[in-house]
């Protein structure tokens, strides 16, 4: 089902929920700390929710501090959040207020220091510059604006003696800073169908923290049947028209029972798909395994509710944790941690090799080597069972630069970048340039755990993309920052992240998969904030950025992330020590994709 949305023609890329505090280390081998992220993404407790305050709890009498609150107001629950916000505006105007885009919220962000001037007794005129970061609607997506101007919103706060203050009059639009979204909502994926039926994608929604578990299990399903994001619609399998939920989804001891008013569902193939699908979903917002038994235009369906069947189907899911290196002494050969598998068998291929990728199944090998005639592309096949080998050279000219492909799963085709130029290669070696949606300089290549999403470096930019499984690019949104990206790498089903250089220093952000932006760290060393130059160019050299798979419930930041400067691997540990140190004798090391 396609679902008709606003979207705001504005500036950003979205909310970062969770904002690393990058910083850098020094030329020596001596490892540095980087603060810790924030692992936001765990269910909270509803029970000790502290809503945003109304305007008589504002503390901060302030009119710019006013003016914050009120822009925070419109968190939560619908019903709560409009009366809050109305009683921010002064008595005379606010029974008439209605927001004019219903209760969708256009999330802003902040753009340098708001400004106060007094304009006469009692009232003070503030005004914010903001810049859009989308509209977060009523099926919890937030819609991506283009990348644009900013907006000065002006407001009159009033105040007569003691009283709290007031605004003399509301904005049309039903605000909210982009912070909201990190202290009352939580980012959560719904799932869905690629065309092809073979993997789950997850579709990221924002759930209020102000609601309780039962009341959560039955917004989950009612996200999941409005239908995926604008995003996702060519690459994923849509609800049926007119699928919706006859009663609350409640949970109980023995699981939970889904009611859904709609006839396609009568076929049972389509609802066993179903029930994959909320049992992801449930499971994403529960934290926990949930058995469900399914009812349909008021008739049970017999399917299977309660078995492990359904765990396959996310990309995420069992990962293989296979680790594969280039040593510095290995003369360009890939080796497989404790292992020999046949895709690295062939010595004709696997030598002086620059970078490599190999699939999930370790059935497929994208190999660029360097030897006397320049840089060349190769695919490896192979066959598991009985070892043997085939490989063909892609054709990719005189290329000088090529990025590490990416396999995509469940599919025979990688996406690699030859000379700044989007490229997806077929198992056969059939080579088809891409169009990127307008970036251009593409430099690194990151495919999702479900292989229908992708994260680009261009330029020194950061790009999130949907792709089809002959690896075609669709929908593509640049991630807004304020720092020259180097490196991007999916540390979890739902997140990015991002290191990037600033003047004088090294970041490390996570974003999530709808191109959120947010809240900027400050990058130290224990030594104080400025960290050596030299490691701020060598950053800016950073050829390739890897981690760890981690699973569905690995909520937050990944636990180890390699990166590529020249011919050193460091080591990056964001969740636990939080240490950047290079690794002695590789050159080179990557996880299947």
């Amino acid at each position: 089902m396609t679902r008709t949305r606003r979207y705001l023609a504005a500036v950003a890329a979205g909310l970062v929920v969770v904002a690393l505090a990058g910083c850098g280390v020094t030329a020596t081998d001596e490892p540095r700390r980087i603060d810790d992220g924030l692992d936001v993404a765990a269910l909270p407790d509803t029970s000790t929710y502290v809503p945003p305050p109304g305007p008589d709890e504002v503390r901060d009498r302030d009119p710019v501090g006013f003016v914050m609150a009120y822009l925070n107001a419109a968190a939560g629950t619908d019903n709560q959040a409009i009366d809050r916000v109305r009683r921010f505006v002064d008595s005379a105007e606010s029974d008439a207020w209605q927001p004019a885009k219903g209760d969708a919220r256009k999330v802003v962000r902040v753009v340098g220091t708001p400004t106060r001037e007094s304009v006469r007794e009692g009232v003070t005129q503030v005004k914010v510059t903001v810049e859009a970061v989308g509209l977060l609607d009523s099926a919890g997506e937030l819609g991506a604006p283009q990348i644009g101007a900013k907006e000065v919103l002006t407001f009159e706060v009033t105040r007569v003696g003691n009283q709290s203050p007031r605004l003399s009059k509301a904005p049309s639009d039903l605000l909210l800073l982009d912070r909201a979204l990190h202290d009352h909502y939580e980012a959560l994926p719904v799932y869905y169908w690629d065309k092809s039926d073979k993997v789950l994608v997850p579709d990221l929604r924002y759930f209020s923290r102000a609601e309780n578990r039962e009341r959560r299990t039955t917004t989950a399903v009612e996200y999941l049947l409005a239908g995926p994001s604008l995003g996702l619609q060519q690459v994923v399998r849509g609800i049926p028209d007119g699928a919706k939920l006859n009663n609350l989804v409640v949970p109980q001891d023995s699981g939970v029972m889904v009611d859904i008013a709609d006839a396609a569902y009568t076929d049972e193939q389509e609802a066993q798909k179903l029930v994959t699908q909320l049992r992801w979903t449930l499971r994403g917002v529960t934290g926990e395994e949930t058995s469900l038994a399914l009812r349909v235009e008021g008739s049970p369906r017999q399917i299977d509710g309660t078995s492990d069947a359904y765990l396959k189907a996310n990309g995420s899911y069992q990962q293989p944790n296979q680790r594969f290196t280039i040593g510095s002494a290995a003369k360009g050969k890939v080796v497989a941690d404790g292992a020999k598998l046949p895709v690295l068998s062939d010595p004709q291929v696997n030598r002086d090799v620059v970078t490599a990728a190999v699939n999930r199944d370790f059935s497929l090998g994208a190999f660029v080597r360097r030897d006397a005639g320049g840089l060349s592309l190769w695919v490896v096949r192979a066959n598991n069972t009985t070892g043997s080998t085939t490989r063909v050279r892609v054709n990719v000219g005189d290329a000088t630069a090529i990025s590490r492909p990416a396999w995509l799963y469940q599919t025979d085709s990688a996406l690699v970048a030859v000379d700044g130029v989007l490229h997806a290669v077929k198992s056969d070696g059939q080579l088809r340039q891409l169009s990127a949606g307008g970036a251009t300089g593409v430099t690194q290549v990151a495919a999702a755990p479900d292989g229908r999403r992708v994260a680009l470096i261009a330029s020194g930019k950061v790009y999130v993309a949907s792709v089809t499984a002959d690896g075609s690019i669709v929908s593509v949104r640049q991630v807004k920052t304020s720092f020259t990206a180097t490196g991007v790498v999916w540390s979890s089903q739902t997140q990015i992240l991002v290191m990037g250089t600033m003047p004088n220093r090294v970041v490390a952000w996570i974003f999530n998969a709808d191109g959120a932006d947010g809240i900027e760290g400050t990058a130290t060393t224990d030594q104080g904030p400025k960290i050596d130059a030299l490691q701020a160019l060598a950053l800016q050299g950073m050829t390739d950025l890897t981690a760890v798979p981690t699973t569905p419930e690995d909520k937050g930041v990944v636990n180890a992330v390699y990166a590529r400067v020249g011919d050193k691997v460091y080591n990056y540990y964001p969740r636990s020590s939080g240490l950047v140190s290079p690794i002695e004798g590789e050159t080179l090391v990557f996880y299947p994709n």
